[in-house]
């Protein structure tokens, strides 16, 4: 579980793979509680604190239906362009980044992938498309089998840098298929268009032509929609140029109060100062930490 919860081949066995059955009540919390406490192992007590996340997303949304529609800080509001293109491409694996269509092309055929490669996908259809975290995050909800509203758009937001009191994650997603598929098996896989390409160029197809090799010019895979570097270099412009703005990081400690995760005593109990001092402090610490 540990070890492989972030592959998005192995992940199919590593992983509970019961979030479908939670999403849908076939199974309570309650009953997975009871049985992993049977179980005194690291993985064990790592499925715990993942359903304390599951919990903890869930009362979000039920304490601020409209996350899944309006930005956590208002200064993010409205920032992207609407895109169908690009939406569709993203959306049936022709973006001409292997990982990131096999991804979704598993995701599309299975209704099922692993939480890294959710994050993954949807960082690179808000990030480097610049899509509306509303559109992408709608074409994904009606792809899982486990769609659970509190946590999807929640993670939505997160991975779009709209919170404000969340760490900004721009995935790459060459080096992510480089780290979690080193051999291009799993693109192989989905992405047959590549199957015979030597591994060393399985994640960046695009560099055979600087070696006038005709192998990814006679290919069918269709070639990058987007600068991976220069898009993510506008994105990170664009989100610094915001959070400089007057009055943006008072708002954002209003959101951390009423939303953000609180840190762990000795005791291992989450505790929430009544000092007013020591609250704010506390918040300053933390958004430094995340921001």
């Amino acid at each position: 579980y540990s070890k492989d919860i972030s592959s998005p081949e192995k992940s199919f066995d590593s992983c509970s793979r019961l979030s479908p059955y939670i999403s849908w009540g076939c199974i309570s919390l309650k009953e997975i509680l009871y049985k992993t406490n049977s179980l005194k192992t690291n993985n064990s007590r790592m499925l715990k604190s993942r359903l304390t996340w599951h919990c903890h997303f869930i009362q979000k949304l039920e304490s601020e239906p409209e996350i899944e529609f309006q930005e956590f800080h208002p200064y993010f509001k409205n920032i992207r362009k609407k895109d169908n293109r690009l939406l569709t491409l993203w959306s049936t694996g022709k973006t001409g980044f292997p990982f990131i269509d096999a991804c979704m092309r598993s995701l599309n055929f299975n209704g099922w992938i692993n939480f890294r490669m959710r994050a993954m996908l949807m960082s690179f259809a808000s990030y480097n498309l610049w899509l509306p975290w509303q559109d992408s995050g709608s074409e994904l909800a009606t792809k899982f089998i486990d769609y659970e509203p509190g946590i999807h758009w929640n993670q939505c937001q997160m991975q779009s840098g709209t919170t404000s009191i969340n760490a900004n994650r721009i995935y790459n997603p060459i080096k992510q298929g480089k780290d979690h598929d080193p051999n291009g098996n799993f693109i192989k896989k989905w992405v047959p268009e590549l199957k015979y390409l030597p591994n060393s160029f399985i994640h960046e197809p695009w560099l055979l032509e600087k070696f006038n090799n005709e192998t990814y010019s006679n290919c069918d895979y269709v070639k990058p929609i987007i600068d991976i570097r220069e898009t993510t270099i506008k994105a990170k412009k664009k989100i610094r140029e915001i959070t400089k703005e007057e009055g943006y990081w008072a708002i954002s400690k209003e959101i951390y109060v009423k939303h953000g995760s609180r840190k762990i005593n000795s005791k291992n109990k989450r505790t929430i100062s009544n000092s007013k001092n020591s609250k704010e402090k506390s918040i300053q610490y933390e958004l430094k930490l995340k921001l």
